[in-house]
C-alpha cells in the first residue's frame, strides 16, 4: 500500500518526466477513498520562456460528456514541442485543470494537467 507522501513523490517524479521526455498529459493520481494528488512542480529550471501558446480549433464536442483538454508545450532536449489539445470523457465531479508553465526567479516550471474536485 503506498501512502500519500509517496504517491506524491511519485507524482512529482512523473511531473518531472514529462518535462524531460515530453510525454503528453497524464491525469492526476486519485486515490481510493477520491482524494485528488495535485501533480507537483517540475524540478528542472527552464532558463528560456515556453513560446506563445498555439490558438487551436477544437471543432465541435465529438459526444455528449466531452472536455476540450488544452494543447501545451512540453520540454525536451533543449527545445520545446507543442502538444496538440484533445477531447477526453468528463470525470463525473472533476474539472479539467489545464497543464501550466510558470516563472520563477531562476528560470522556468512545468506542471501536467490534471482532473480536480
Amino acid at each position: 500500500m503506498m501512502t500519500k507522501t509517496r504517491i506524491t513523490a511519485l507524482s512529482g517524479a512523473l511531473a518531472a518526466g514529462v518535462v524531460l521526455a515530453g510525454c503528453t498529459t497524464t491525469p492526476a493520481l486519485v486515490t481510493s477513498d477520491g482524494n485528488v494528488i495535485v501533480p507537483a512542480w517540475s524540478t528542472v529550471a527552464v532558463k528560456t520562456a515556453p513560446p506563445a501558446v498555439v490558438v487551436e480549433d477544437q471543432g465541435t464536442a465529438p459526444y455528449s460528456d466531452a472536455t476540450w483538454i488544452p494543447g501545451y508545450y512540453t520540454y525536451s532536449n533543449g527545445n520545446y514541442t507543442w502538444v496538440k489539445g484533445h477531447w477526453d470523457h468528463t470525470r463525473s465531479g472533476y474539472h479539467w485543470v489545464p497543464a501550466a508553465w510558470e516563472q520563477r526567479a531562476d528560470g522556468w516550471y512545468y506542471r501536467e494537467g490534471y482532473w480536480a474536485r
